[in-house]
Formats: structure tokens, sequence, C-alpha cells
């Protein structure tokens, strides 16, 4: 579980059921005395289970009593004026997403009691697989309908569940009906993935690659690695650059390649987050560097065959054959790069010459003495 910058103020954090919902429980059309646990009337596809369930308590009824045509009432028989950890409401959901974590901003509600005999006051945690945390202690409940909200400004991760418990306390220990009815409750934030990307893009210019990347926002994430693939082969990582960890701005980056392959190539950006998650960005692909072609002389040639480069030290192979298909050259160039054709046929023959992953092809015509 991870902590996020307090965006929540106060007057913001009142429920508006929308894309800001994640799950949302208005008791209605469920049964005279709903059975827990009571699935949420609203989730986010986001969420895959949302529920309330009711410990230590009864659940008596279903009256109107604040929004809608019913809240869900129920009774508390507490002997003490103090919090029990075994009275409790707690509400529950779980992320039902592999890449992306959801972001709970606040927990809403709507409470009364129905007599001074009630349970006139309540606590609330929230937790996140076992990581608990209070958000209020204390809060008043009256006979009148009223509105309750908590800012919460935590991070559910891919897969992880988060509890609301709501604790009430302080009935009269002589009482002999402690009703509590809730209403409204909603559990709210966005989903939000670990870096939104923008612009990706790489430029060949004569010896290397420039690779580009913007992010729109990023949230928790710990840094990038460019990786690189020759056409048909693995990415490996060429490099690394730190992320800004949050961010709800523009960002942008630039690595360079400075010893790209010659022929075409793919890049792409690998995105790492601080809890180890990962994403990508799009593929890019690179044609390959533009080259002068290899001089081939003489042309016709009779006894030998010169191949020059304009990479001097570089050792390509070559492949000579014949318009049949019939190889009479497969090997290295020699360091002289010349190939001896004594005893060759006269006529016009292929010649390959590859570097790398590029190959030039051309022709080869042998004359006679």
């Amino acid at each position: 579980m991870k902590y996020l910058p307090v965006f929540c103020l106060f007057v913001l954090c009142l429920h508006v059921k929308g894309q800001s919902t994640l799950a949302y429980w208005d008791f209605e059309n469920v049964a005279t005395r709903p059975n827990p646990p009571i699935l949420a009337s609203e989730k986010a596809s986001t969420v895959s289970t949302a529920y309330v369930s009711l410990y230590g308590g009864t659940s008596i009824g279903s009256p109107d009593v604040c929004g809608g045509n019913e809240s869900w009432a129920t009774n508390f028989w507490t002997t003490s004026t103090s919090r029990s950890s075994s009275d409790y409401f707690l509400f529950g959901i779980r992320n039902g997403t592999t890449d992306r974590s959801l972001e709970v901003a606040y927990v809403s509600l709507r409470a009364s009691v129905s007599s001074g005999y009630s349970a006139d006051r309540f606590d609330v945690y929230f937790d996140v697989e076992g990581d608990r945390h209070r958000l209020a202690t204390g809060v008043q409940v009256g006979t009148s309908c009223g509105a309750h909200s908590f800012a919460v400004n935590q991070s559910v991760g891919p897969g992880e569940r988060a509890r609301v418990y709501i604790y009430p306390y302080g009935q009269d220990p002589g009482a002999q009906a402690a009703t509590l009815r809730i209403d409204e409750v909603a559990i709210a934030g966005v989903s939000l993935l670990p870096v939104t990307w923008g612009v990706v893009r790489a430029d060949r210019t004569a010896d290397q690659v420039v690779v580009r990347w913007t992010t729109v926002a990023e949230y928790n994430s710990d840094f990038f690695v460019v990786e690189r693939s020759e056409e048909g082969q693995a990415f490996r990582a060429i490099g690394q650059l730190p992320a800004a960890g949050w961010s709800d701005h523009l960002r942008e980056y630039t690595y360079v390649d400075r010893t790209p392959f010659s022929g075409s190539v793919r890049y792409r950006i690998e995105q790492v987050d601080r809890d180890g998650s990962r994403s990508y960005s799009d593929t890019l692909v690179i044609a390959g560097a533009e080259s002068s072609p290899p001089e081939v002389y003489p042309q016709p040639a009779v006894d030998y065959v010169a191949i020059r480069l304009p990479d001097e030290a570089a050792q390509p192979w070559v492949q000579i054959s014949d318009l049949q298909g019939r190889v009479w050259y497969r090997g290295l160039l020699p360091e002289d790069r010349e190939i001896p054709l004594f005893d060759w046929p006269v006529g016009m023959y292929i010649l390959r010459v590859g570097e790398g992953a590029q190959v030039w092809t051309g022709r080869l015509i042998i004359g006679g003495s």
C-alpha cells in the first residue's frame, strides 16, 4: 500500500455518483430485513467485488430514514460505552485489475440513530491487506440523518483488497433498543496506470538513434528501461533512466543509442513501478541506415574480383552463385579483399555481401582471358 498526496478538500469529499465512484451502497430494493453480506448497488469496472458484512449486530430492517426509500437499520447490543472490537460494519472492495492501482480518495456515508439510547458515535478505519489506519474517532451520530466524509488518500494495488471498518459505540447499557441506520455509503477514487504515455518516437541520424518519449502523468513510477531488438530477435535492455515517481504534468525523456544496428531495428520503453509492476510503450520500428554499396571491380572479372566496403574495418560475408543457383563461393571476405576466380566459367553471377543486418545484392560478370 502506498500513500498519495492529499487532494481531497472537505468540501470536495462529499459523494458525487459518477466516474469517481469505486463502490456505492444505497440499500434500495433490498429485503425488508437484509441478510449480509450485501453487494454494492454500483461498482466500477475496475472493482471485482464490493460487499458489506455485519459483525456483532443484528439486521432489523430497511426503513425510509435518509436518502431514497430505504436505509439499513441495525441493532448493536453493546453493554459498554466504549468501542468493542467485535461490533462493526465491514465494507470491502477488491481491485480487479492486473496493471493499475485504485486510488481511494475518501469514504462517505449518512447515518442516524433511533433514540438517545442508541450508539451515538463511531470510529472509522481503512485497511489494505492488513495494513490498517484510523480515519476518524468519536464521530457523533444524531436522530436526524447526517452526512459524514473521511479522507483516505491511499492506494490499492492490483488484486489487493481494501476494507472500511465502522465501529459504533456509546449505547446506553440499560437500553432495550439501539438502532443505528446507515445509508448512501461510498468508497470513491480513481484507477490509475503507473504511467500515462504521451508521444514515443525514435529518429536515426548518421551514426546514432535518438529515442524520445513523454508522459502525461506518472504515479509511483521508478525507472524506464530502453530496449532494442534486431528484426525477429528478442528485446534486450540497452539503457535506463530514472522516472519522476509522481507527476501530473507533461515530462520529457531522451535516450541516445550510440551503437545502433545498421539494419532494421525495433525499440520500446519498459516502465517499472516501485512495487515491481511493469508496462510497455508501443514498439517503434526504425529502418536500416542508408550506406553506400560495396565497390566491385574489375567488371568483367577474369582472375580475381576485389570488393571494397566504405568501412575498411568491416569483415563481411560473401556469397557468389550462378543463375542456376549453384554456389561457387561462400565465406568471409579475405583480408586482401580479393576472391580468386581461376577456371570459373564465363558468364553472369549473383553476388551477395552482408555486414550485420544489412545485405547488398548485385551482379558479377566473369569474362574470358
